[in-house]
């Protein structure tokens, strides 16, 4: 896809940048032979395969992922897979990772060694962000014209918390009930663009910060109180490459942090809620996601290669990563893992 310039307004999009805009909207697909990576015959790599249409076989839970390569030290496995078009991710409080489907409709719980997954909610249409409370309640955000903020208490039943969203993506629940979330109409009308970050107190909804030029997707909350939300257009050929701001969530002081990724979507603290920061780069070019680190000056490098489409990445008290391969159905595990030499006496 062509590079296009764009505008304050959009409104001199080439066709070739609408076209790239709209395959963020799930239109054209052009990818990878998704058989051909997972049996490592990486020469019979060809284009215009969609790898949302390919279900990968052969790997149970815990064997090793080859093609994702990372950072010397930490390896990928899969964790768990079968999910319809995975993507948000979040931990309850009792440590038990739960992962959006999109297509399903659903939310669903993995429980522990990945072999067994249990729906928590389903109906739901096109989820994709998802958080908890200190209380166990689940958020959940539809990603559709007029999308739902949901809460999702531990019993099951469900509250609408804010209706009327412009496809909320991202979703993060602060320590004093607030729960964030981003907005973005990119795949409903990208001719006359607008991205919100919106902070929910039911039944009050205020926005934050509008912006005509990004499309924002996750969201997380750091340390320094700041949200962290990503710019889903970075590198996408539409002209700019703005990846990461920051947002006041008290004055709505938007201010960029990071640069130079690539359709980055969701992204997390590591462990200790500082940084470095995960980011997933949902597409990196030909269907190919990787997930890079972000230090506290906005410098960045990658971290993992070789994902199929990516669209969310956790990391857990251990440290420990989970990452949503949407091509796939898989949720990845990357880990750090030191090897230490056997040596042999012969006394």
């Amino acid at each position: 896809v062509g590079v296009a310039v764009l505008t304050v307004a959009l409104a001199s999009l080439s066709a070739m940048a609408l076209s790239t805009l709209e395959a963020l909207a799930g239109g054209e697909s052009r990818g990878i032979n998704w058989a051909d990576v997972e049996t490592q015959d990486l020469s019979r790599i060809t284009e215009n395969v969609s790898p949302r249409s390919f279900r990968p076989a052969g790997l149970a839970v815990g064997d090793t992922i080859t093609r994702v390569q990372c950072l010397p030290g930490y390896t990928a496995a899969l964790y768990a897979q079968g999910f319809s078009s995975p993507d948000g991710l979040a931990f309850s409080p009792s440590g038990l990772l739960h992962v959006a489907e999109e297509t399903a409709g659903r939310v669903s719980r993995i429980e522990p060694g990945g072999s067994t997954t249990t729906t928590v909610v389903s109906g739901l249409d096109s989820p994709e962000g998802i958080t908890f409370d200190t209380d166990g309640n689940l958020y959940v955000v539809e990603d559709i014209q007029n999308g739902r903020l949901l809460q999702v208490a531990p019993g099951g039943g469900m509250t609408e918390l804010a209706t009327g969203l412009d496809a909320p993506e991202g979703v993060v629940w602060a320590s004093d009930g607030t729960t964030y979330i981003t907005e973005s109409n990119v795949q409903f009308d990208p001719l006359n663009l607008q991205t919100r970050v919106t902070a929910v107190v039911s039944p009050g909804v205020t926005v934050l910060t509008t912006d005509t030029l990004s499309s924002h997707a996750g969201i997380t909350l750091g340390t320094d109180g700041l949200l962290y939300v990503t710019n889903e257009l970075s590198g996408a050929g539409v002209g700019t490459d703005d990846s990461i701001f920051t947002v006041d969530p008290v004055t709505g002081e938007r201010t960029l942090f990071a640069t130079g990724l690539i359709r980055p979507e969701g992204l997390r603290f590591a462990a200790n809620g500082d940084f470095p920061l995960y980011v997933a780069e949902e597409d990196t070019g030909g269907g190919a996601g990787r997930l890079s680190r972000v230090e506290a000056d906005g410098s960045h490098t990658p971290f993992c290669t070789g994902f199929g489409t990516i669209e969310d990445v956790i990391v857990d008290d251990s440290g420990r990563l989970y990452v949503s391969e949407d091509s796939t159905g898989y949720i990845v595990l990357i880990e750090y893992k030191v090897y230490l030499p056997i040596i042999m006496r012969n006394d």
